[in-house]
């Protein structure tokens, strides 16, 4: 390879070459022709292919620091995305060195980058429609959408705060209905929102059904509870206030004996 880059560069070859086990490699006596001997590694076709062969016979003598600035910039950023993508073995050895070992990129088992503990994943009828109403409705952003072969949406992710909602097609064949399939669903979604009162009217205007007033809650928050367009039922809240455990209580008693007795005045009505 010596000879070749040497020769490919007009560099004098007496000054670069030399031969370990039969393997050439560069030895440099002084560093004017880098520039000339980087033009010859890009130009000769066997360039890249001798990186490995190269780089293994590195000993004491070898200017390193040149081995490096000369294939850095040709074949570092190709060689480290080919070992990120598993197309090149993370270890590189030969018969004279030590085995060196390329570290991986660490994977975080958790994917904590992307997504919290939980992550609800909603079956809906519509992907795109649904996508649709809870970025407007309730200030979702849309993180992707992924189509099949036939066009249609078959996953979508979307973003508020730091958590991720998942939507997907009904499969009827995978047990996967919508909860506007089945009539109802047994999950309630929670979301904390700066004002309520307009979140919950702007859903509304957008097709969701209210279920109640917004009123205030024995917990601290103010909450209206809403069905969206999918079936799927969500108390949308603004936190008001931080009530002790004993407060909440008789809050919470007031609150069920009002209920009762509006209930009990309807009945008899």
């Amino acid at each position: 390879m010596g000879e070749m880059v040497a020769h490919g560069a007009g560099v004098d070859s007496s000054r670069v070459t030399g031969k370990q086990e039969g393997t050439e490699y560069f030895l440099f006596a002084d560093r004017s022709d880098r520039t000339k001997v980087m033009a010859g590694i890009r130009q000769h076709p066997l360039g890249a292919r001798r990186l490995g062969e190269v780089c293994s016979s590195i000993d004491s003598h070898v200017d390193r620091t040149f081995l490096i600035e000369v294939f850095f910039t040709f074949a570092a950023r190709k060689f480290l995305q080919a070992v990120h993508h598993e197309q090149l073995q993370p270890k590189l050895s030969s018969n004279t060195r030590p085995t060196r070992s390329v570290m991986p990129r660490k994977i975080d088992p958790l994917n904590r980058n992307l997504y919290g503990s939980v992550t609800a994943i909603l079956t809906v009828t519509d992907v795109k429609a649904a996508v649709a109403f809870y970025q407007k409705a309730f200030g979702f952003a849309k993180r992707g959408i992924m189509t099949g072969p036939d066009g249609k949406a078959i996953h979508a992710e979307l973003t508020l705060r730091g958590t991720t909602l998942m939507l997907g097609p009904e499969m009827p064949q995978m047990g996967s209905r919508s909860a506007k399939t089945v009539g109802a669903s047994p999950t309630t979604l929670y979301l904390l929102t700066q004002d309520a009162d307009k979140v919950v009217a702007k859903a509304v205007k957008l097709g969701a059904t209210p279920k109640g007033p917004v009123m205030d809650m024995f917990w601290g928050d103010r909450c209206g509870t809403v069905l969206d367009p999918e079936g799927y039922t969500w108390m949308v809240a603004t936190h008001i206030a931080q009530p002790t455990p004993k407060e909440m209580q008789q809050t919470m008693n007031e609150q069920m004996a009002s209920q009762q007795a509006a209930s009990a005045a309807a009945s008899a009505s």
